[in-house]
């Protein structure tokens, strides 16, 4: 749902607007595990490893080693396998390995793809990190790599902090940047982390106080500065960022989710009066009464997990990117549908709820790992959704590996529902930020 101008949500049609969930048909039969949004372009990874794309090719951020424009509904791409997550900025990809590598290919005009020069790759291609890599991440045009060992390491534009390196620079080979980090995310121009004690950091642009810094006059930082403390996820898209913490392991407290950043078009969800939050402030819905485990926000809307499993939309809705049949755009968060998996061959389209999500996702550097939340996960058998202590592992396909507290709970169903029907297309940001933050 949302603008398909160029096909990049894989209905194979254009389009412009898709105002309600359609579903998304493969020519072989598949079972979407992730995938992630950039630019007007999509990418899907299955449970196999395998990796399926969709929208524009003009950069090869498919990394299918052809230039070309629209691909309307998904094709398989040749030669990558073993991958179990994927990463997507503004024409370029980043696709993480089984065995903890980090292949990239597309548009590289900043260095986002880390390979030492600022030459466009049509074609994947490995990029050198001191480690395993266990999460990835893409900014508009730069990129995060956290290793196994919590370390993070990024490359790309840093003109505006994004890189958190305390210098304005752009750099084409990936630099440390900080330790004993469990999660990672990126907005347009600014980034967000998670220690392994619940600490959050965030650094880069601050124009619309996306990085929860508390001061309306901060319009940027260098390095990363700490906001917040005891969460147990992070989020980040476009000039907004989201933190929680979920219930204890005694399920005594509800979920809570923090907002901070831009609400001109209502994606945080704070009603009409409030265009820019510098401090993170709670969302919720239906005048406090829903409590949400989860946001996945971009430049002019946001969407929101309860821990029952139900999606709230709010934000700009003029290219049906909400999902209410609708193109009437709301300030608080409406009530979309219950999740549901979607399974899809060529000709038959099969909705059932959630696989269930075993997941096991301690830090080996850490005696107490984020809790995970007890949320009734159903299956076509209803069996319900174990919890246990979390691995800072890389992306999996299978149960037994998932790959880090970011992901952790929602798995599946964020990655298909919130990210992959999720498209970068919404309006650019304004042009003097664009200048200070060295964009052409």
């Amino acid at each position: 749902m949302g603008s398909n101008k160029y096909g990049q949500l894989g209905t194979n049609t254009t389009s412009d607007i898709v105002d309600f969930p359609n579903p998304v048909y493969f020519s072989e039969d598949v079972v979407i595990t992730g995938g992630d949004a950039g630019g007007f372009h999509t990418i899907f990874v299955t449970k196999e490893g395998d990796v399926w794309a969709a929208g524009r090719n003009n950069y090869g951020q498919h990394g299918d080693n052809v230039v070309r424009e629209d691909i309307l509904g998904p094709e398989k791409i040749e030669g990558l396998s073993g991958i179990v997550a994927a990463a997507c900025g503004y024409g370029f990809s980043l696709f993480l390995t089984e065995d903890g590598n980090v292949l990239a290919a597309g548009l590289n005009n900043m260095g986002q793809l880390g390979v030492g020069d600022r030459a466009p790759r049509n074609e994947k291609v490995a990029v050198t990190l001191p480690g395993q890599v266990a999460a990835v991440a893409a900014g508009y045009d730069f990129s995060y790599f956290l290793l196994d060992n919590g370390e993070v390491y990024a490359t790309g534009n840093g003109i505006g902090g994004q890189l958190g390196t305390g210098k304005k620079q752009i750099v084409a080979t990936p630099v440390k940047v900080l330790d004993d980090i469990l999660a990672i995310d990126a907005g347009d121009s600014h980034g967000v982390f998670l220690t392994i004690d619940g600490t959050v950091f965030a650094t880069g642009a601050n124009f619309d106080g996306q990085l929860g810094s508390g001061s309306a006059s901060l319009t940027r930082s260098l390095t990363p500065i700490e906001v917040f403390r005891g969460m147990s996820f992070i989020s980040a898209g476009g000039d907004c960022s989201t933190w929680g913490e979920w219930p204890d392991e005694n399920g005594t407290e509800e979920c809570t989710l923090y907002g901070t950043g831009s609400n001109r078009r209502g994606q945080l969800g704070l009603g009409e009066t409030v265009n820019i939050q510098s401090s993170a402030t709670e969302i919720s819905a239906e005048d406090g009464n829903v409590a949400f485990c989860w946001g996945a926000l971009e430049d002019t809307h946001g969407m929101f997990l309860t821990g029952d499993g139900a999606v709230y939309a709010s934000g700009s809705n003029d290219r049906g990117e909400l999902g209410l049949g609708l193109l009437d755009s709301v300030f608080t968060p409406v009530k979309m549908f219950e999740l549901t998996s979607t399974r899809t061959t060529t000709s038959v389209t099969e909705i059932s709820t959630i696989t269930e999500t075993t997941t096991d996702l301690t830090t080996a550097t850490s005696s107490e790992a984020p809790v995970v939340p007890p949320v009734i996960v159903t299956t076509t058998t209803t069996e319900v959704a174990t919890t246990s202590t979390v691995t800072l592992t890389r992306g999996s396909s299978s149960d037994d590996s998932p790959f880090g507290a970011i992901w952790v709970y929602i798995g599946t169903a964020v990655l298909v529902v919130l990210t992959i029907v999720y498209t970068l297309a919404s309006p650019r940001r304004v042009a003097d930020q664009d200048v200070e933050l060295g964009r052409p």
